[in-house]
């Protein structure tokens, strides 16, 4: 979640489906990445910048939760800042468009399961709304997300769901047990 001085908050809009990671082309999003195994934070969010909102500068404030939108897929979301007059451009990433800057209720103007923002936005706003008013901020973790996107959606646009939760599957198995 990346803001300016003035209350802004850096977001996206995804321009593809994909099951695996909960995303709805049309979605409005925090420009958000998940972590690949063994990747640290700080790669993380270079590679978000490379690829979603080329941003400088960017410093890292806190880690504000872990949301996961699959069971195998976290993404970890840190309070980001910048300058006022930072400028948002396109990243290397073709599956978004549209980077811009959106006051910082945007994503609660969104009734809850309503399309139109990927799962996990809401939630990411809302951490950040409390960090904000706090002087003692616990990161949070959130598995709400997880199937808030019902299956049918991804069925009808022809994906194979069974092969993409085959993977998932694979990647839990696979994957460390985190304390």
């Amino acid at each position: 979640m990346l803001t300016r001085p003035d209350g802004k908050v850096a977001m996206i809009t995804e321009s593809n489906d994909s099951w695996e990671t909960h995303k709805r082309s049309g979605d409005a999003s925090i420009p958000m990445e998940s972590t690949n195994p063994g990747e640290s934070p700080g790669r993380v969010i270079e590679r978000l910048n490379e690829e979603e909102i080329n941003i400088s500068p960017l410093e890292v404030v806190t880690k504000l939760s872990s949301i996961y939108v699959r069971p195998w897929v976290l993404v970890e979301v840190y309070y980001c800042r910048t300058i006022q007059d930072a400028e948002l451009k396109q990243g290397t990433d073709i599956d978004i468009y549209g980077a811009r800057w959106e006051d910082r209720i945007f994503a609660l103007r969104f009734p809850v399961n309503e399309d139109g923002l990927r799962p996990g936005t809401r939630e990411a706003f809302l951490d950040a709304i409390t960090f904000e008013q706090s002087s003692h901020w616990v990161p949070t973790i959130h598995q709400s997300t997880i199937d808030k996107v019902p299956d049918q959606y991804y069925l009808e646009r022809g994906f194979e769901i069974r092969q993409a939760a085959r993977s998932g599957l694979q990647y839990l198995q696979s994957a460390p047990v985190l304390p």
